[in-house]
């Protein structure tokens, strides 16, 4: 056995086995690292294939069909994982009607496309085993040779093994020298070629999908509400020309109508009915009064003169009361005719007014159009910005690499933690020692009940001796013994079952200390499990944390100061507008507040006019 495990065929098998390792370690952890870079290859392909199409749902389409009929290594085990869940996030937006775009850097992560897919954890061991390995068969030959020697023996036989020990450590020391070669060969190979490419490809492959598929920025945003707000003042200015303006006109022509034209018909009406009714009475008082005359002159008495002189002059004092009524009429028409007048000058500069406000809107437009300007400026700053804040994004991906140093303080608070629990633990079992001393406490007060008992059942005993002297005395006595052996009997029963309690609490406590060790070995287990967690979880959220906080407060400032400018000049224009538009409010307000006057007004007018002609045809009708 010795003289295999120190010969040098057993180096150079082993030496083989050692490269043989090599090989595969190769093969299976950094061979597939080519694949990235031709996946990154593939993909700034078909995205400059689809960057013609400007529908963004076929865009996402087509590229989801060419992921799944891929077949590179890289894409199916990394990429296309990745995408998916990218992709139905935006079908998620899609179904709810919400036209946004996810963000790629929240889907696609180092963890998964380069650490995951890169075996980086295989990778980073590899080195050591190889330097191990070597040790242990430099160590390994030294001690069967070492075991070799005959401490006991001649010098000479002792000679000989020294020797033969020493003439073999070239072979053996080639084991470690070539697992040092081996070891620097890898880690060469790995962080100075392989590794960078991987990262270098998945970097690509994020920015380029990034850049097809872009979320909607800061610049976007501005833009959006610029487009918003420009359409809204084309509402605003379409609902003011067709809509208000025009139904102001019409509710001021119908109001007019509604108010002044029954009262127009009506005077009309009283007129027509007063001209009738005066050509009735005066045709008739002539008729009469022909009738008297022509009867007075056939009649030949003294007194046909002086009844034609009473008729002529009551008809002329007829006539002159009609006049003077008539001369009221006209008098009444003439003031509802210049009431008629102040309503439409206090129309026609309602109507002026309104046409000023209309010219104001357009000057309102303008100003407008103006802000629409200095908003598209602010969106090519804001531009400037979104390119400041992706080389933030860059100097955040080279500073998560600092996360390792990081891990061990964690570590050392998981430990912490770790005797925390132990410390716990020794807490729970002196609880347990406790009570146990309490039960046994409890056994105790029993044996001294139980010992009681039997003291009380000799005084009964006593009692009995001494009460046999005195027999009207035993009677009461006996009756009083017989009531206390049945206490002393329920008092044994009630020892009885604190006994049978006392077991079930023996039996409960050794339960509540089984279910205890269960418990602890399911923590040690679960803080087992928390440990390996920790190790992957905290390695992401750390890194996040501490650059995330970094980049956001700097992006946040740049954003907040460039929306500040922007939302202070929107204000300023915004308040100019809406004085102006106040000034034209107040001016139809004020007409509006002449107008319910001038129709009073008109209103009085014509019920003056209608009295009056009331007033007219009431002693017409009565004569």
């Amino acid at each position: 056995m010795e003289a295999i495990f120190t010969s040098p065929s057993f180096y150079i098998f082993y030496i083989g086995i050692m490269v043989v390792i090599f090989a595969l370690s190769w093969y299976r952890i950094l061979r597939p690292y080519s694949m990235s870079k031709k996946a990154a290859t593939a993909i700034n392909s078909k995205l400059l294939e689809l960057s013609q199409t400007h529908d963004m749902s076929v865009k996402f389409h087509q590229m989801n069909e060419w992921f799944e009929q891929n077949n590179n290594e890289y894409i199916q085990k990394s990429v296309f994982p990745a995408w998916q869940s990218y992709y139905e996030k935006y079908l998620f937006y899609q179904k709810k009607g919400i036209s946004y775009t996810p963000d790629v850097y929240d889907f696609f992560f180092e963890e998964s496309l380069v650490q995951s897919f890169g075996k980086r954890k295989a990778a980073d061991i590899i080195a050591g085993v190889f330097l191990s390995l070597g040790i242990v068969g430099t160590f390994l030959g030294i001690a069967f040779g070492v075991s070799g020697l005959e401490v006991g023996g001649d010098p000479e036989v002792m000679q000989a093994g020294i020797g033969v020990l020493l003439s073999g450590m070239q072979v053996k020391f080639s084991s470690s020298i070539v697992g040092i070669l081996l070891s620097l060969l890898w880690v060469s190979i790995d962080k100075v070629g392989y590794y960078p490419g991987l990262s270098q490809s998945f970097s690509k492959i994020r920015q380029d999908l990034d850049g097809a598929f872009p979320t909607q920025d800061q610049g976007t945003l501005l833009l959006s509400m610029d487009q918003r707000q420009e359409k809204q003042m084309q509402d605003f200015q379409s609902f003011f020309s067709e809509v208000l303006i025009p139904n102001m006109v019409n509710g001021l022509a119908d109001s007019i109508h509604k108010s002044i034209a029954p009262q127009m018909e009506q005077t009309q009406q009283i007129m027509s009915d007063l001209l009738q009714t005066t050509t009735v009475n005066q045709a008739q008082g002539m008729q009469q009064m022909v009738d008297t005359f022509v009867t007075q002159l056939n009649e030949l008495t003294g007194d046909h003169m002086k009844n034609l002189g009473v008729a002529l002059n009551s008809t002329i004092e007829w006539q002159q009361k009609v006049h003077t009524e008539m001369g009221a009429l006209v008098q009444s028409m003439q003031e509802s005719a210049s009431s008629q007048s102040v309503m439409v000058e206090k129309t026609t500069g309602l109507a002026e007014q309104i046409h000023s406000y209309t010219e104001k809107i357009t000057d309102y437009q303008e100003v407008l159009e103006k802000t629409v300007t200095e908003l598209n400026q602010t969106t090519e700053k804001n531009s400037q910005l979104q390119s400041v804040t992706a080389e933030l994004l860059d100097k955040m991906m080279e500073e998560r690499k600092l996360f390792n140093e990081y891990f061990e303080t964690h570590m050392i608070t998981l430990k912490n933690n770790v005797d925390n629990i132990v410390h716990q633990t020794e807490l729970q079992v002196t609880f347990q020692e406790r009570l146990e001393e309490n039960l046994q406490r409890i056994s105790t007060i029993t044996q001294s009940q139980q010992t009681l008992a039997v003291t009380m059942a000799q005084q009964a005993d006593l009692n009995k001796k001494s009460n046999q002297e005195l027999e009207v005395i035993f009677d009461k006595f006996t009756y009083n013994n017989s009531e206390f052996v049945h206490i002393q009997d329920d008092l044994t029963s009630i020892i009885k079952i604190i006994q049978q309690e006392r077991k079930e609490l023996d039996d409960i406590s050794s339960k509540v200390q089984s279910t205890l060790t269960d418990q602890l070995h399911d923590m040690d287990q679960r803080v087992e499990q928390l440990r390996v967690i920790w190790g992957s979880a905290s390695d992401s959220m750390a890194k996040t944390n501490k650059h995330l906080e970094t980049s956001m407060n700097q992006f946040t400032d740049d954003m907040h100061r460039g929306l500040q400018n922007t939302f202070t000049q929107f204000d300023q224009e915004l308040t100019k507008s809406v004085q102006h538009l106040a000034s034209g409010v107040d001016a139809i307000q004020e007409g509006i507040v002449d107008l319910p006057d001038a129709i009073q007004a008109l209103k009085q007018a014509v019920g003056e006019i209608n009295r009056q002609s009331k007033r007219i045809l009431s002693p017409v009708t009565s004569e």
